[in-house]
């Protein structure tokens, strides 16, 4: 448990996260600063496909709600951003 009451990740969920997800945050922010869209699209779908998958390992250990309240403020950035690099990258102006 940690201070707040909510029980800790498991060690699978933890590596997982750190194998799969934490790698692409740097690029995903290099990418914004260089201006490279096309980079910035596959990554934020790459980050969302990942968390996809981490609410699986979630939901396998019944804890699938507790992800949803942790990560649904992440997740609608990531598909807000999604689409508006998107929009930006299909319909240039």
């Amino acid at each position: 448990m940690n201070l707040e009451g909510i029980p800790n990740r498991s060690s699978v969920v933890k590596k997982w996260e750190g194998i799969l997800f934490l790698p692409a945050l740097p690029i995903l922010i290099f990418s914004f600063a260089m201006s490279w869209q096309f980079l910035a699209l596959g990554l934020l779908g790459y980050a969302i496909l990942t968390q996809g998958f981490i609410f699986m390992l979630y939901r396998k250990e019944g804890r699938g709600k507790e992800f949803l309240t942790r990560m649904i403020v992440p997740l609608l950035g990531a598909l807000i951003l999604l689409g508006y690099f998107g929009w930006k990258f299909v319909f240039p102006s």
